[in-house]
C-alpha cells in the first residue's frame, strides 16, 4: 500500500506532532526512535515539535534535529500556553494525517510502516482514526465502529493524547480551536466532536509504542478533577442528546473506577514520593465520595484490597532482591564513582541511594536472567558499562562470562577474549548475549535481530541503564 505514496509531492503522509515542556532527555530518545525508521528517511513521515517555552535544553535539541533533517520542524511558543499547545502543534504540521504524540513515547520497529499503511488504506474515506495501543476492549487489530460503540470500546482511553489523530482537511484554523483546553482534555472534546459528526471511526488496537518512565511525574492538576469531573463534563452533551444512554454512563463510570482509579489510588497510597500528586486533592477520598452509593461499591472494595495486597507483596519482593543485589555490589567494592559517571544522566543525586534506585529499576531484567537455564554469557561493550555489567552479573548470578563483543575491535580484556562484532559466531547457542552500552542499545538490538537472534531468548537488551 505504501507504494501509492508519491514522494514527488513532498507532502508527508504522517505528521508526528509532539507538544513538549521541560522533558529534553525523553524527547531526544523519542525522536531517535522515529528517525531510525525507513518511512522517516524517505520523507513519508515528518516530526513537528512545539516547545511550550521550556526552561531546559529542549530548544537546543529541537534546533539540532531540525537543522539536520528537513522533515523535522521545531516551533517554540513565547509563553507556556499549556494545553493550547495541542492544537498549535497540529497547525504547524503538513501531513495528510496528523497524530499527537507524547514527548516520552518510543516508536517500535516497523511501527511507522504500519501507520502509513493505515493512512493509505483510509485516506479516501477518511474515518476518524483512533490509536488505542491495545487498550481498547476489542481483540481485533483494527475495526470500524459507530459513535456509541466507539465511546464504549475506548472508554477513558480517549484521554491520552497519543490516541488522537486528525486529517489535514479538518485542521483549518485549528490553532484557534481551544475549547476543552481549560479542562485539560482538549483531545477528548475534539475526538468526540469528530466521531459524532462522522459516525465512522477506525480503532487501531496494535501496540506501536512504548513509554519511558518519567521521574516524579507531575499530576498535580488532580486526577479526580480531570479524569472524572472534566471527562464527564465533555461527555454530557452526548448524554443530553441521547447519543449515549444513562446505561452507557454507568458502564463508563464503572470502567473508570475498576480500571483507572484503582491503579492510581494504589499509587497514591503506596508511591506518593514517585509522583507529584495534587496537594489539595485526596484522591482515594474523592473516589469514595463519588462511588460509595453505587451498587458495585462493595465489589470494588474487595477487588481493590486484593489488588493492593498483591502490589505490596510484589513491592516488598522487589525491594528485598534489590537490597541483596546492592549489598553484593557494595561488598565487591565496585568503583562507585566510575559507575555514577555512566548513571548520571539518569540519576541527579550522586549517592549510594541513587545506585540502589538504578538497581531496583533493573530488578525484573536481573531476575529474568537469574531464572534462565544458561551458564555462559558474553557482554557487548568493553567500556565502563561492560565492566559494571560483569560486576553485577558476577555478584548476583552464578553464570560465567566467556568474553566481550566490541563493535570496532578484537583483542583481550581482563584475561577474556574480545570479539569484533562482525567476526563473532552469533549462531552459537551456548552463549547469552548481554547488551551493556545504553547509548547503543537500539543499534545493537537491530544488529542482533538481523542475525536472527530473538530478544529475551538469545539476548537481553540494556541490562543496566
Amino acid at each position: 500500500m505504501i507504494g501509492a505514496w508519491d514522494k514527488l509531492t513532498k507532502q508527508p503522509l504522517l505528521s508526528i506532532c509532539i507538544p513538549t515542556y521541560n522533558r529534553s532527555k525523553y524527547l531526544r530518545k523519542s525522536i531517535e526512535s522515529i528517525i531510525s525508521q525507513e518511512e522517516f528517511s524517505n520523507g513519508m513521515v515528518e516530526i513537528v515539535i512545539s516547545d511550550n517555552a521550556s526552561e531546559d535544553d529542549t530548544q537546543k535539541i529541537g534546533m539540532e534535529f531540525s537543522e539536520k533533517y528537513e522533515n523535522i520542524h521545531y516551533h517554540r511558543n513565547k509563553d507556556n500556553v499549556r494545553d493550547k499547545n495541542f492544537p498549535i502543534v497540529l497547525s504547524e504540521a503538513n501531513g495528510v494525517l496528523r497524530r499527537l504524540s507524547n514527548d516520552t513515547v518510543l516508536y517500535k520497529k516497523n511501527s511507522l510502516k504500519y501507520i502509513c499503511n493505515i493512512i493509505e488504506e483510509n485516506k479516501k474515506e477518511r474515518p476518524v482514526i483512533f490509536w488505542s495501543g491495545g487498550a481498547g476492549k476489542s481483540s481485533d487489530e483494527s475495526k470500524k465502529v459507530n459513535f456509541r460503540n466507539f465511546v464504549q470500546d475506548v472508554s477513558y482511553g480517549m484521554t491520552s493524547i497519543l490516541t488522537f489523530s486528525i486529517w489535514e482537511d479538518e485542521c483549518e484554523d485549528i490553532e484557534n480551536d481551544s475549547d476543552g483546553c481549560e479542562l485539560q482534555l482538549w483531545q477528548v472534546r475534539k475526538i468526540l466532536e469528530l466521531a459524532y459528526r462522522k459516525k465512522n471511526i477506525l480503532i487501531c488496537n496494535k501496540v506501536l509504542t512504548r513509554g519511558q518512565a518519567v521521574e516524579k511525574k507531575n499530576i498535580s492538576y488532580g486526577l479526580y478533577k480531570v479524569f472524572y469531573q472534566n471527562y464527564f463534563t465533555l461527555l454530557s452533551p452526548y448524554f443530553n442528546n441521547k447519543s449515549l444512554s444513562m446505561d452507557d454512563r454507568e458502564y463508563l463510570e464503572k470502567d473508570l473506577l475498576f480500571c483507572f482509579f484503582s491503579e492510581w489510588c494504589i499509587k497514591w497510597e503506596l508511591q506518593k514520593d514517585d509522583f507529584q500528586f495534587s496537594q489539595t486533592e485526596n484522591l482515594k477520598d474523592a473516589v469514595m465520595q463519588q462511588y460509595k452509593d453505587k451498587p458495585y461499591w462493595n465489589e470494588y472494595e474487595n477487588y481493590y484490597q486484593i489488588k493492593l495486597e498483591k502490589t505490596k507483596r510484589l513491592e516488598e519482593e522487589r525491594k528485598e532482591i534489590a537490597e541483596r543485589i546492592y549489598k553484593k555490589i557494595f561488598d565487591s567494592q565496585i568503583d562507585l564513582r566510575s559507575y555514577y559517571e555512566i548513571m548520571k544522566q539518569y540519576q541527579s543525586d550522586d549517592t549510594i541511594i541513587g545506585l540502589q534506585q538504578v538497581i531496583e529499576k533493573n530488578y525484573y531484567k536481573l531476575k529474568y536472567l537469574q531464572d534462565q537455564r544458561f551458564d555462559k554469557y558474553v557482554i557487548w561493550g568493553t567500556g565502563n558499562g561492560g565492566e559494571n555489567v560483569k560486576r553485577v552479573m558476577d555478584a548476583f548470578l552464578n553464570k560465567k562470562c566467556v568474553g566481550y563483543i566490541d563493535s570496532f575491535k578484537s583483542g583481550e580484556k581482563d584475561g577474556l577474549p574480545v570479539y569484533k562484532a562482525d567476526e563473532y559466531d552469533f549462531e552459537s547457542k551456548e552463549n547469552y548475549i548481554i547488551v551493556a552500552a545504553a547509548n547503543a542499545e537500539k543499534i545493537i538490538s537491530d544488529e542482533l535481530n538481523k542475525k536472527g537472534l530473538v530478544e529475551l531468548r538469545d539476548y537481553m537488551p540494556q541490562v543496566l541503564f
